[in-house]
């Protein structure tokens, strides 16, 4: 059969044969993908009402604890005192907690104080009959006494479903033993369940379970018809029984979209098919056949002249396979071309950007960092140093053992300072003996120190090259943003300045960069030695910054310290801590500042404020820190629940493992533990639940736009709600002003610091605050 009769047959034939499987494969794995994702869709929203319920539990669980779990109420089961219900058992108690019942039973179940309330007609009523037989000895709502023996689920009594929390009483410190248990219900009424139906956005509908039927405890999805669909979760009580049957009725949308898409494939698939085989058979005579024709005498012509410039243009088929192979021949050498342009493309780009001696980054690619690291920078309120290297002596080594030598050796500091630095900072060569650091994310001055101590000790090892034995120096000038400038060459030509500063003092230096004054590596060294003799001048003063409730009332105070340097003047942390922790001085300096605080906390006459110290890395290391901290509270008779603990996100991060075992002995003491810088990202949920922590305290970053911006409140707001999801309290930093103040009362924080109710107060100022009465008041800083 000639090839003009055999495609248009074969076409015909594929085509019908291809449109009737995908009709009916359409109808049958179409329909039923469609089905699954229907049964998904319901069991899904099953299992979001069964969280609602269960968060619904889980609040009236905490709410009884929070009753029971109070001094108050264990001093009232012991006294029976009136004014204790007069005080707190009104009947504004039911309404505003949506309580129906309040029960306060002794460790018989006998009722201290019973009490009953109907929310709709707002009065008190009789108790709920059926109630006693679970009350009593050996009934479901008498805890055990025990911390953790709480209750809670639904009970089934005549007059409705009860969902019930019980807990034992206890004092404040969870201490017992306990006197009784305390329960707290409410009638899920018609108006709780629309209240949980508006919370999934979901109809919903209720049925009792009739006594002595057989109810599968899982959810289940029922096809009610060709539209409808159900879902059925049944409701288990306390006594382990079914007590309800929930049921979730929806149309059945997902499939009616499935038996539309599969009405609508099918009539596409049709007209497709009807297309394809006229287009096809057009153009396969057009555009193969006759042009097959054509290429024969095309081919026999370039043969007979040797035209090789002549081109053919040749598509089909098995005739024209020789064809294919040249053409994908040719193919294969031009992919190879392009490749090679590409890997040239990437080299010359390479070397535009980078120093072809020692691969480090050229001054083009340096300045096209620093500015990225500046605007991230100025973004995040960090801070960044420049520092600027030049190699002292090299000159002379490469005059005198020539060039070759010396390149070596530039390539061997190259691998040096690479190797000292952190991923995010940038290491760059400008020429010559010439580097240049760039230091991102500084928290203070001593981070820029410290590195550069750290090069200049590098560089004074020995060099081992060709044979040769050589020794080197650098000195080193740093500048800083945005202390000495805001822009890349500004702060690259201030570092070179300090930098022939850090020559002029003797080589083998570093020095800052100052307008009046270069603060150079031997005043760093100083500065050192006369904080080793802080301590024992009492040169330390400590400050304390008050912390807020959203009422704006004083319920603690954060300690800052303070150095005040004979000759430097006031010093702050940031000047001093790095120091301090490289000497190991932070240990004693932290224990006396624990012992000062407790001391004076305890002396202090009115509320029991919370006292807030940092601590560092050095300290977490410290094995004797839990006892060092339990003579501290004891030589101040501080009560441990006083005293909470700092610890910065980004120095727990890397390191959960090493310093949660002391943590964990600080909270058993009764220290809170709280994790400051909190959402900066450095760790993760899991990570944060290894931790016995019992606060954290906002980034100041989440705060410095608030609340200009929705992302910055959003960002606040998700920090907030993961932080109360673990049970966590959360204090919000850097709070200036009042709208701040305000979005973060809306979104639930619990506590506040900032300028905006005062700035850091001396010790011996602090207390008038709250004896004269706690007024908040903006602090302007100098």
């Amino acid at each position: 059969m000639s090839l003009r009769r055999l495609v248009p047959s074969l076409i015909i034939f594929t085509a019908l044969i291809l449109a009737g499987l995908l009709s009916v494969g359409s109808n049958h794995f179409l329909l039923k993908g469609y089905a699954v994702v229907e049964q998904q869709q319901m069991l899904a929203n099953l299992q979001r009402l069964r969280h609602a319920l269960s968060s619904e539990l889980d609040a009236l669980r905490f709410l009884a604890k929070d009753w029971a779990f109070w001094d108050d109420s264990y001093q009232f089961m012991e006294t029976r005192d009136e004014a204790f219900l007069q005080s707190n058992l009104v009947d504004t108690t039911f309404t505003n907690l949506r309580l129906n019942l309040i029960l306060f039973l002794d460790s018989n179940g006998a009722p201290a104080f019973a009490g009953a309330f109907d929310l709709e007609q707002k009065k008190r009523v009789a108790l709920p009959s059926g109630l006693d037989a679970h009350i009593g000895p050996g009934g479901l709502l008498l805890t055990s006494g025990e911390t953790k023996d709480t209750r809670q689920g639904f009970l089934a009594l005549p007059g409705g479903l009860l969902m019930v929390a019980a807990a034992p009483i206890l004092t404040s410190n969870n201490e017992g033993p306990a006197r009784g248990a305390l329960v707290m219900a409410r009638f899920m009424t018609e108006a709780e369940w629309a209240r949980v139906a508006e919370r999934v956005q979901l109809p919903l509908r209720t049925a009792p379970v009739a006594g002595g039927e057989a109810v599968d405890p899982e959810p289940l999805v029922k096809i009610l018809g060709e539209n409808r669909i159900a879902g059925i979760l049944p409701l288990t009580g306390l006594t382990g029984q079914p007590v309800l049957r929930l049921t979730l009725e929806n149309s059945r949308a997902v499939m009616g979209e499935g038996r539309k898409s599969a009405r609508y494939f099918a009539i596409a698939l049709c007209l497709i098919s009807g297309f394809y085989m006229l287009l096809i058979w057009g153009l396969l005579e057009r555009l193969v056949i006759a042009p097959l024709l054509r290429l024969s005498g095309d081919t026999r012509r370039i043969t007979s002249t040797s035209e090789h410039s002549a081109r053919v243009v040749a598509q089909g088929p098995l005739e024209l396979r020789s064809l294919e192979r040249d053409i994908n021949e040719m193919l294969g050498a031009l992919e190879r071309s392009q490749q090679q342009t590409l890997e040239e493309g990437r080299r010359l780009e390479h070397l535009a950007h980078h120093d072809a001696l020692t691969g480090l980054p050229n001054r083009l690619l340096l300045e096209a960092r620093l500015n990225h690291a500046l605007q991230q920078a100025r973004r995040g309120g960090r801070r960044i140093a420049v520092l600027f290297l030049d190699l002292d002596r090299f000159k002379l080594i490469n005059d005198n053992l020539g060039h070759p030598i010396g390149d070596k050796l530039l390539q061997r500091v190259a691998e040096r300072l690479t190797a000292l630095l952190r991923s995010e900072d940038t290491v760059a060569r400008l020429g010559g003996d010439e580097f240049t650091l760039v230091l991102e994310h500084l928290s203070h001055i001593g981070v820029a120190a410290s590195v550069a101590r750290k090069v200049l000790k590098a560089l004074t090892q020995p060099f081992e090259v060709d044979g040769h034995e050589l020794s080197i120096s650098a000195s080193i000038g740093i500048a800083l943003f945005p202390d000495n400038a805001d822009a890349a060459d500004l702060l690259l030509q201030r570092a070179d300045l300090a930098m022939y500063k850090a020559k002029e003092s003797g080589r083998n230096a570093f020095a800052f960069y100052s307008s009046d004054l270069t603060f150079s590596a031997s005043d760093y060294y100083a500065l050192e030695l006369d904080l080793k003799r802080a301590l024992g001048r009492e040169e330390f003063r400590i400050h304390l910054q008050p912390l807020v409730d959203p009422s704006g009332n004083l319920v603690g105070a954060e300690a800052l310290l303070r150095w005040h340097h004979p000759q430097r003047g006031l010093l702050l942390p940031g000047d001093f801590i790095t120091l301090a922790e490289e000497s190991g001085v932070i240990v004693p300096i932290g224990q006396w500042l624990l012992e000062s605080l407790c001391g004076h906390a305890a002396a202090w006459a009115g509320p029991p404020l919370r006292i807030a110290v940092n601590l560092s890395s050095r300290q977490l290391l410290d094995e004797d820190l839990p006892r060092l901290a339990e003579q501290a509270l004891k030589r101040g008779n501080l009560p441990p629940q006083r005293l909470e603990l700092e610890i910065a996100e980004e120095m727990v991060a890397e390191r959960v493992e090493e310093y949660s075992g002391v943590l964990e002995q600080l909270h058993a003491l009764g220290i809170g533990i709280a994790l400051d810088k909190f959402g900066a990202g450095h760790l993760s949920p899991a990570d944060l639940a290894r931790l016995p922590l019992t606060r954290v305290k906002t980034d100041l970053s989440l705060m410095a736009q608030l609340p200009e911006t929705p992302e910055q409140g959003s960002a606040m707001r998700a920090v907030i709600a993961m932080a109360h999801g673990l049970g966590l309290k959360v204090t919000a930093k850097g709070v200036e002003t009042p709208a701040q103040r305000d979005l973060l009362v809306a979104l639930g924080c619990d506590e506040m610091q900032g300028f905006l109710f005062g700035g850091p107060v001396e010790l011996s100022a602090f207390s008038p605050l709250f004896r004269n009465g706690f007024t908040p008041r903006r602090y302007e800083n100098p």
